[in-house]
């Protein structure tokens, strides 16, 4: 933890000057639940398939007491946003209790990066701003500022006498284009903050 709060961001002194931020990528996951307890007679969707909004992925079959006796019910479960279904947490012919989920979709459409800016330059970054974002490939893309706040201390670095340095930072969030499903949780990019841009001190 120690090295990696060291390059969380630093000023590219090579060219431009220009402020480097380490961030990482993060979506927006949905889990899609049953609202009814029965048997799954039908599972549309496996782990890694695309699905749209609407798309039915599952049908639940439940027994009810009625007054002339039991009635088989069926119920059938959509999907509530489009995207990739990054888990599948039952399979045809398994029985699931009411809230129990089903799958867990990844919701592409909704991809942001969250990268620690200095509180310093704090005035630098305002939202609906666009920043040049540098994947992992190398690819260059820009990401618009949707959200901007404190972050907690950073409380994992130590000065030499081994005592904690307190490093405070506003954290900012980008929401980039990932259509074709390309960037995944977890995937480090760097944001980059022009020399333009860059508060005076």
């Amino acid at each position: 933890m120690a090295v990696s709060g060291l390059i969380w961001f630093f000023v590219d002194s090579r060219s431009s000057r220009d402020l480097h931020l380490a961030g990482i990528v993060n979506t927006r996951e949905v889990m899609v639940s049953s609202e009814t307890s029965g048997l799954i007679q039908k599972m549309l969707v496996d782990e890694g398939q695309m699905v749209k909004a609407g798309q039915l992925i599952a049908v639940i079959v439940s027994n009810v007491q009625s007054a002339s006796g039991k009635q088989a019910s069926e119920a059938q479960v959509f999907a509530p946003v489009g995207g990739q279904v990054t888990l599948r947490a039952v399979r045809q012919g398994e029985t699931v209790n009411a809230g129990a989920g089903i799958v867990t979709i990844m919701d592409v459409t909704k991809t942001w990066i969250n990268a620690p800016l200095p509180k310093t330059q704090a005035d630098a970054v305002q939202l609906g701003d666009s920043l040049r974002v540098v994947m992992p490939s190398g690819e260059t893309l820009h990401g618009t500022v949707i959200d901007k706040g404190a972050q907690a201390d950073i409380s994992d670095l130590f000065n030499d006498n081994r005592r904690k340095i307190e490093k405070k930072t506003i954290q900012i969030k980008l929401l980039i284009d990932n259509s074709d499903s390309r960037y995944v949780p977890g995937m480090t990019a760097v944001v980059i903050i022009p020399k333009a841009k860059l508060v005076k001190h």
